[in-house]
Protein backbone atom coordinates (compact mmCIF):
# COMPACT_ATOMS: atom_id res chain seq x y z
CA UNK A 1 0.00 0.00 0.00
CA UNK A 2 2.94 2.31 -0.55
CA UNK A 3 4.98 2.02 2.63
CA UNK A 4 8.72 1.50 2.27
CA UNK A 5 11.68 0.89 4.57
CA UNK A 6 9.68 -1.56 6.69
CA UNK A 7 11.01 -2.90 9.97
CA UNK A 8 9.68 -5.54 12.34
CA UNK A 9 11.05 -5.90 15.85
CA UNK A 10 10.45 -8.37 18.64
CA UNK A 11 12.21 -9.63 21.75
CA UNK A 12 12.03 -13.16 20.36
CA UNK A 13 15.16 -14.22 18.48
CA UNK A 14 12.89 -16.18 16.13
CA UNK A 15 11.90 -12.85 14.53
CA UNK A 16 14.57 -13.53 11.91
CA UNK A 17 12.45 -16.43 10.59
CA UNK A 18 9.36 -14.31 9.82
CA UNK A 19 7.96 -14.23 6.25
CA UNK A 20 8.55 -11.49 3.65
CA UNK A 21 12.19 -11.00 4.61
CA UNK A 22 12.93 -9.43 1.25
CA UNK A 23 10.49 -6.59 2.07
CA UNK A 24 10.81 -6.32 5.86
CA UNK A 25 13.97 -5.80 7.91
CA UNK A 26 13.38 -7.95 11.02
CA UNK A 27 15.41 -7.23 14.14
CA UNK A 28 15.56 -8.56 17.67
CA UNK A 29 14.99 -5.41 19.78
CA UNK A 30 12.97 -4.07 22.68
CA UNK A 31 10.34 -1.68 21.31
CA UNK A 32 10.63 0.45 24.45
CA UNK A 33 14.33 1.12 23.75
CA UNK A 34 15.34 0.79 20.11
CA UNK A 35 18.47 1.65 18.16
CA UNK A 36 16.64 3.68 15.49
CA UNK A 37 17.38 7.36 14.92
CA UNK A 38 15.06 10.10 16.18
CA UNK A 39 12.10 10.86 13.89
CA UNK A 40 12.75 7.78 11.73
CA UNK A 41 9.16 6.70 11.09
CA UNK A 42 5.94 8.08 9.65
CA UNK A 43 3.94 5.16 11.06
CA UNK A 44 4.46 2.58 13.81
CA UNK A 45 2.19 -0.34 14.67
CA UNK A 46 2.05 -2.31 17.88
CA UNK A 47 -0.27 -5.28 17.42
CA UNK A 48 -1.17 -7.14 20.62
CA UNK A 49 2.10 -6.21 22.32
CA UNK A 50 1.45 -3.71 25.10
CA UNK A 51 -0.51 -6.13 27.28
CA UNK A 52 2.77 -7.93 27.99
CA UNK A 53 5.21 -6.21 30.36
CA UNK A 54 3.80 -2.76 29.61
CA UNK A 55 5.42 0.46 30.83
CA UNK A 56 3.46 3.39 29.38
CA UNK A 57 6.04 6.10 30.02
CA UNK A 58 8.91 4.10 28.47
CA UNK A 59 6.81 3.09 25.48
CA UNK A 60 5.31 6.49 24.71
CA UNK A 61 8.65 8.23 25.22
CA UNK A 62 10.28 5.90 22.69
CA UNK A 63 7.39 6.02 20.19
CA UNK A 64 7.33 9.83 20.32
CA UNK A 65 11.10 9.91 19.80
CA UNK A 66 10.83 7.64 16.76
CA UNK A 67 7.83 9.29 15.08
CA UNK A 68 8.02 12.22 12.72
CA UNK A 69 5.68 15.13 13.42
CA UNK A 70 2.17 14.17 12.22
CA UNK A 71 3.21 10.51 12.25
CA UNK A 72 0.88 7.76 13.48
CA UNK A 73 1.10 5.12 16.18
CA UNK A 74 -1.46 2.32 15.93
CA UNK A 75 -1.81 0.25 19.10
CA UNK A 76 -4.04 -2.81 19.51
CA UNK A 77 -4.41 -4.58 22.84
CA UNK A 78 -6.46 -7.04 24.86
CA UNK A 79 -9.49 -5.22 26.25
CA UNK A 80 -12.63 -5.55 28.32
CA UNK A 81 -14.46 -2.51 29.82
CA UNK A 82 -14.44 -3.90 33.37
CA UNK A 83 -11.20 -5.07 34.94
CA UNK A 84 -10.36 -8.74 34.46
CA UNK A 85 -7.73 -9.90 36.95
CA UNK A 86 -4.85 -11.64 35.14
CA UNK A 87 -2.28 -11.00 37.87
CA UNK A 88 -1.51 -14.73 38.27
CA UNK A 89 -0.89 -15.30 34.55
CA UNK A 90 2.40 -14.95 32.70
CA UNK A 91 2.55 -15.07 28.90
CA UNK A 92 5.84 -14.99 26.99
CA UNK A 93 7.53 -14.84 30.41
CA UNK A 94 5.90 -11.47 31.18
CA UNK A 95 2.92 -10.10 33.06
CA UNK A 96 -0.30 -10.10 31.05
CA UNK A 97 -2.90 -7.36 31.27
CA UNK A 98 -6.34 -7.18 29.73
CA UNK A 99 -6.86 -3.40 29.66
CA UNK A 100 -10.01 -2.01 31.27
CA UNK A 101 -11.77 1.22 30.25
CA UNK A 102 -10.12 3.07 33.15
CA UNK A 103 -6.69 1.77 32.12
CA UNK A 104 -7.27 2.85 28.51
CA UNK A 105 -8.21 6.35 29.66
CA UNK A 106 -5.00 6.47 31.71
CA UNK A 107 -3.03 5.18 28.71
CA UNK A 108 -4.43 8.04 26.58
CA UNK A 109 -3.50 10.56 29.28
CA UNK A 110 0.05 9.16 29.49
CA UNK A 111 0.41 9.31 25.69
CA UNK A 112 -0.58 13.00 25.64
CA UNK A 113 2.45 13.80 27.81
CA UNK A 114 4.55 12.72 24.79
CA UNK A 115 2.51 14.66 22.19
CA UNK A 116 0.59 11.55 21.08
CA UNK A 117 -3.17 12.11 20.75
CA UNK A 118 -5.97 9.77 19.61
CA UNK A 119 -7.25 10.69 16.16
CA UNK A 120 -10.85 10.17 17.32
CA UNK A 121 -12.83 9.83 20.51
CA UNK A 122 -12.81 6.35 22.03
CA UNK A 123 -15.88 4.17 21.68
CA UNK A 124 -16.16 1.75 24.58
CA UNK A 125 -19.31 0.02 23.33
CA UNK A 126 -18.68 -3.73 23.16
CA UNK A 127 -20.99 -6.24 21.52
CA UNK A 128 -19.58 -9.50 22.83
CA UNK A 129 -16.40 -11.16 23.99
CA UNK A 130 -14.64 -12.21 20.80
CA UNK A 131 -11.58 -13.91 22.30
CA UNK A 132 -11.27 -16.84 24.70
CA UNK A 133 -7.72 -17.45 25.88
CA UNK A 134 -6.29 -19.31 28.92
CA UNK A 135 -9.68 -19.22 30.63
CA UNK A 136 -10.46 -15.52 30.00
CA UNK A 137 -12.99 -14.00 27.62
CA UNK A 138 -12.40 -10.51 26.20
CA UNK A 139 -11.97 -8.60 22.95
CA UNK A 140 -9.42 -6.26 21.38
CA UNK A 141 -9.07 -2.50 21.61
CA UNK A 142 -7.48 -0.21 19.05
CA UNK A 143 -6.20 3.34 19.32
CA UNK A 144 -4.54 5.34 16.58
CA UNK A 145 -2.45 8.20 17.93
CA UNK A 146 -1.09 11.11 15.93
CA UNK A 147 2.07 12.91 16.98
CA UNK A 148 1.29 16.59 17.22
CA UNK A 149 2.44 19.61 19.18
CA UNK A 150 0.59 20.45 22.39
Amino acid sequence: IGFSNLYGIDLNEEISKMPHQSEINYQEQDFMKTSFDDHSFQAITSVSVIEHGFDSKKMFSEMSRLLKLNGYLMVSFDFWPKKIDTSNIKLFGMEWNIFSKDEVLLLIKDASEYNLFPIKKMNFQIGKKAISHVGFDYTFGLIIFKKDVK
